[in-house]
C-alpha cells in the first residue's frame, strides 16, 4: 500500500524496509485513488521480472512471489514516484524476502 505526503511516501505504513514472505504473491497499490505509481529496483526480486512495478493509471499491480534465491536478501528501491510525483525517501524504502510462511 503505497502513499504520498509532499515527498515523505510509506508503504504499509513505513518508511523502511518491509518483510515480504517468500511463498506470497505482493501487490502494489495505492491507498486511494492514485493517477502513476512507479517503483525501481536495481535487481528485480520478483519470479515474474515485472521490475520496475509501474502503473501508469494507478491500477493494482500484482508482480507475484519472490524468486527462491531472493530469500533472505533486501532489495532497496531506486527510485519511487506516486501521482507523478518523485518521493525524496525512495531510497530508503525496499523489501526483505523472507522465508515462506
Amino acid at each position: 500500500m503505497l502513499t504520498y505526503n509532499n515527498g515523505n511516501c510509506q508503504q504499509n505504513g513505513s518508511t523502511g524496509v518491509i518483510d515480504v514472505p517468500s511463498g506470497q504473491n505482493v501487490i502494489y497499490q495505492g491507498a486511494s485513488a492514485l493517477s502513476q505509481f512507479n517503483v525501481g529496483f536495481s535487481t528485480c526480486p520478483f519470479a515474474s521480472g515485472n521490475c520496475p512495478v509501474n502503473s501508469p493509471n494507478g491500477t493494482p499491480m500484482n508482480v507475484g512471489q519472490p524468486t527462491g534465491s531472493a530469500v533472505g536478501n533486501t532489495y532497496s528501491y531506486t527510485g519511487l514516484t506516486i501521482n507523478n510525483q518523485t518521493c525524496t525517501n525512495g531510497g530508503q524504502m525496499g523489501v526483505r524476502i523472507k522465508p515462506g510462511p
